[in-house]
């Protein structure tokens, strides 16, 4: 991006908007294809669905993915930006 004039902090916001929309979009069907395995079995094992829809497991899932994933992003593209800037 730097050599078609783009800054460093606009490569780094870019980086990290496309890290955002990935972790959206994998969030969302994660815990739809979650949900769609988990109430079935639920309902089998217990006759109530909401024992599958426990928040906890889910947000967990979601934040330690989203830590991951934004560590994982900044650190590489910190080190790509750099290189590519100098």
């Amino acid at each position: 991006m730097h050599l078609i004039g783009a800054t460093v902090e606009q490569s780094r916001r870019m980086l990290i908007g496309e890290a955002v929309a990935a972790i959206t979009v994998s969030a969302v069907a994660g815990s739809l294809g979650a949900v769609a395995g988990a109430v079935p079995f639920a309902i089998a094992k217990t006759g109530d669905p909401l024992a599958a829809l426990a928040p906890l497991p889910y947000s967990l899932a979601i934040a330690v993915g989203t830590g991951i994933t934004l560590g994982v992003t900044a650190q590489a593209g910190r080190r790509v930006i750099r290189t590519a800037a100098a």
